[in-house]
């Protein structure tokens, strides 16, 4: 068995301040450094902008490009702690980027730029290895962003070989690492991570954004398991869940709003994963908390085993905090990228036939 070990920040961010938001963020982290060994960092949906927004006018004000603050704060983490960073955040693409996506399109002018609920990955030497868009878009998305172009998945990186340079990540917390230089690289350096990057162990996880678990726009079957079934596609062995998972509808009374059960918010994250339950797949949630414009955000970040199932990390609905998680995975669900086709036949022999078991 392979050890990973997974973080989760949940917090409240500061609606429409990202930069006090990020702040509160670096705060929270701060106790973390690269010897506890964390080799992914989740954050929530939308983490540091807020999530309510009227229209594309009102959302603009904290849309961010693809190489924007949000994608450089996680870069900084990415290479401070040394593991993978994935942040949520509001994206604003020029419609000609966001066409090669496969993206919807929300303007009818074919001229203005797209924007998109999306969730940046940065790999551990700040490079981002994808940018995913939020597939299903709740009631409060659809007055500014664009649907995505399905689910993704992606090989995130766990750990160097014992024979690879210093500077990598480690599998286990307790071998040694050392800084990696964050200046500009030379072009010898550049190859030397490539090749360093060539022998690192990934393993695959899927993305998914809050409504990306649920029934699509509310009226698919339920019983099509839309992130899940993709899960099982994909071959993954994580399923990385940011959210900003709400407690009540927009058009509800906040006078009647009850207080938040945390059990029954992961019951239902749970019921929405049949597919997976008894598969060797882990799901990472990292939810936010406080409230906007009358809706109550439920927190209750976790980490579920789908195996037993069985919750092996969890923070309540209240407060923010960091939820450091240590998991078990099989040998063979963690890899190498040197032949990128070799990993894809190993999945379809050994990850995918233990899926489908």
């Amino acid at each position: 068995m392979v050890r990973l070990k997974v973080a989760c920040l949940q917090l409240n961010p500061v609606h429409g301040d990202s930069e006090s938001s990020m702040a509160s963020a670096e705060l929270a982290l701060a106790s973390l450094s690269r010897k506890d060994g964390v080799h992914v960092l989740l954050l929530p949906e939308m983490a540091f902008s807020g999530y309510c927004f009227t229209d594309q006018a009102d959302v603009s004000r904290v849309a961010e490009p693809s190489d924007g603050p949000t994608t450089r704060w996680c870069a900084k983490q990415a290479k401070r702690l040394g593991c993978t960073v994935l942040c949520g955040y509001p994206r604003v693409m020029a419609n000609d980027a966001s066409k090669k996506k496969g993206a919807s399109q929300k303007n009818e002018n074919e001229n203005e730029p797209q924007m998109f609920n999306a969730l940046a990955a940065v790999g551990p030497d700040g490079e981002t290895i994808t940018t995913y868009h939020k597939s299903f878009l709740y009631c409060v998305d659809k007055t500014w962003a664009s649907e995505g172009g399905g689910f993704v998945s992606v090989n995130i990186p766990v750990g160097a070989h014992e024979e690879d340079q210093p500077g990598l990540r480690r599998t286990t917390a307790d071998e040694p690492t050392s800084d990696t230089n964050v200046g500009a690289e030379t072009e010898t350096e550049k190859l030397t991570r490539r090749h360093q990057k060539r022998k690192t162990r990934h393993i695959r996880a899927t993305l998914g954004v809050c409504m990306d678990i649920n029934p699509k726009d509310f009226v698919a079957p339920w019983g099509d398991y839309e992130l899940a079934n993709a899960t099982l596609t994909h071959g993954s062995r994580l399923l990385l869940f940011a959210s900003a998972w709400t407690h009540n509808h927009p058009d509800d009374d906040p006078a009647l709003v009850t207080p938040v059960d945390a059990d029954e918010v992961r019951r239902y994250w749970l019921s929405r994963l049949a597919p997976l339950v008894g598969k060797d797949v882990h799901f990472v949630c990292a939810n936010r908390v406080g409230a906007e414009n009358g809706i109550l955000f439920t927190g209750c970040s976790c980490v579920i085993s789908l195996r037993e199932p069985e919750v092996v990390g969890a923070l309540g609905d209240l407060g923010e905090g960091v939820l450091v998680t240590e998991i078990d995975v099989h040998d063979d669900d963690v890899f190498f990228e040197d032949d990128e086709e070799e990993v894809f036949d190993q999945d379809s022999r050994s990850a995918l036939k233990r899926l489908q078991c």
